[in-house]
């Protein structure tokens, strides 16, 4: 296979051709006494050009064998040009050597203009002076400047071409990369939410499961006891040990559907879980105040969630803070605030997840707010009805 290219430019090229030898045509008719004979020579070589793009061109290459076919095609040039009358001999000589130049390499293409012009010149001079009477001497220089004229267009249109295919070549490459970042950035984001989650599971296991299970070991050391002292009969337990058990039940399908439990729970039972497990083995106090005078929507939970958990997370880890405090207010917008005690900062640098939040925020049409004086202020304002 030889050069390829996009399929406009190679539809583009087949229409020129046609057009071309349309062209041809009427130029045989309107200046040859007799233009039946050169017709049936060009429409045969019409009918080979045809056949030959059929079987062996397409965008995406040529095949070899078409070489022998451009071959066959100047052959018959040559035999038009002994029997048509006119003066436009290069018109036809240029439709094969066009059709060369831009399916085939340099060098092939190099070669077969050169030959064929450097048989055409003499092989014209004798036409002219033996069937024609006319001093071909006078106009081969006209022949030489028209042939260089189109030979340099030939050639910087190919090039152009070229430049272009490899400049959509590029285009092309650089989308499917944008695409694959855009790919790996979903899955990035698929994964942390996945972790996130699955660490938010960890969290309802460790708290509420061992809670569950400490209550249930008490009660059955209470009831032996109350039983062996016949206090109360065995069966007096049955309604709170099922009480228990479907908890626990239930606690583990929760954990096991982690993907949307957090928005099945209220916005006052989000953050109680979460400052009840940040709390552990921490000295911090972190506190809350929620006043919902609308109330929340349980689909902006994931929202808030992750709000709070950044904006707690990085106090407890950099401010060397003794108190959080934690407010929400909820009215025409949802207003959070997260204000420590700590150390504060001069200049915040945003890492990962405070980006991602406020893009997160940007793209809902509200406002993620990070300053400091003694300490440092978090404010998030989310319109009511951005979700």
């Amino acid at each position: 296979m030889e050069m390829n290219m996009d399929q406009k430019s190679h539809k583009f090229l087949t229409f020129v051709m046609y057009a071309t030898y349309l062209v041809s045509y009427l130029v045989i008719v309107m200046f040859n006494d007799e233009p039946l004979l050169p017709s049936f020579i060009l429409t045969l070589n019409f009918l080979i050009h045809i056949i030959s793009h059929v079987k062996f061109y397409s965008h995406e290459g040529v095949d070899k064998r078409a070489k022998f076919v451009l071959v066959v095609q100047m052959v018959i040039v040559f035999i038009l040009e002994y029997f048509d009358k006119s003066t436009y001999e290069l018109l036809f000589l240029f439709l094969p050597i066009a059709d060369c130049i831009y399916a085939f390499n340099y060098k092939f293409s190099a070669l077969y203009t050169g030959i064929s012009l450097s048989l055409f010149y003499p092989y014209n001079f004798i036409v002219y002076e033996n069937t024609m009477n006319y001093p071909y001497s006078e106009g081969i220089a006209k022949d030489i400047i028209i042939s260089i004229f189109v030979l340099t267009f030939l050639y910087v249109s190919r090039v152009q071409m070229i430049e272009k295919m490899k400049y959509n070549q590029v285009l092309k490459e650089r989308n499917k990369a944008f695409e694959k970042l855009e790919g790996y950035a979903k899955k990035i984001e698929e994964l942390v939410i996945h972790e996130e989650r699955s660490r938010i599971a960890y969290m309802l296991h460790n708290s509420i499961g061992h809670k569950l299970v400490a209550m249930n070991l008490s009660l059955q050391a209470e009831k032996m006891e109350l039983v062996n002292n016949h206090v109360l009969n065995e069966d007096d337990f049955t309604s709170i040990e099922k009480q228990i058990k479907d908890a626990m039940v239930l606690l583990r399908s929760t954990i096991e559907n982690s993907n949307n439990f957090i928005i099945s729970l209220e916005i006052e039972d989000l953050i109680d879980m979460l400052i009840s497990n940040l709390q552990n083995d921490l000295s911090v106090d972190i506190k809350y105040a929620l006043e919902e005078v609308v109330k929340i929507p349980k689909i902006y939970n994931d929202i808030i969630y992750n709000i709070l958990i950044e904006s707690v997370t990085n106090s407890l880890k950099h401010a060397d803070c003794k108190t959080i405090i934690i407010g929400i207010r909820s009215d025409s917008a949802i207003e959070i605030t997260i204000e420590d005690d700590g150390k504060g900062f001069e200049k915040i640098v945003d890492g990962f997840g405070i980006s991602q939040l406020k893009k997160k925020v940007l793209e809902l049409e509200g406002e993620y707010i990070i300053s400091s004086n003694k300490g440092c202020l978090v404010k998030v304002i989310l319109p009511m009805e951005a979700l």
